[in-house]
């Protein structure tokens, strides 16, 4: 069995990392249950930023939201 997280809404530096396949998968060993399986998995995909990048593209930002807000994530830093 095959855990594997697909997405059409990928950027294009994570589609050419995955190659176009699947970004994060998971092989389930023979005496492995599907509930470490699936702890494996939603690790490497928390890990990949799968979901953050699913969450920064679920609505529109502008480009000055942007701006406001890599500035203060550059501020944060320093």
């Amino acid at each position: 069995m095959l855990l594997s997280s697909r997405s059409s809404w990928l950027t294009p530096l994570a589609q050419r990392c995955a190659g176009g396949g699947p970004v994060t998968e998971v092989r389930i060993g023979k005496d492995e249950t599907l509930d470490a399986a699936l702890r494996r998995f939603k690790r490497q995909v928390k890990r990949s930023g799968i979901l953050t990048d699913a969450k920064r593209h679920e609505h529109y930002e502008k480009p000055s939201q942007k701006r406001r807000r890599r500035a203060a994530r550059r501020n944060k830093r320093h």
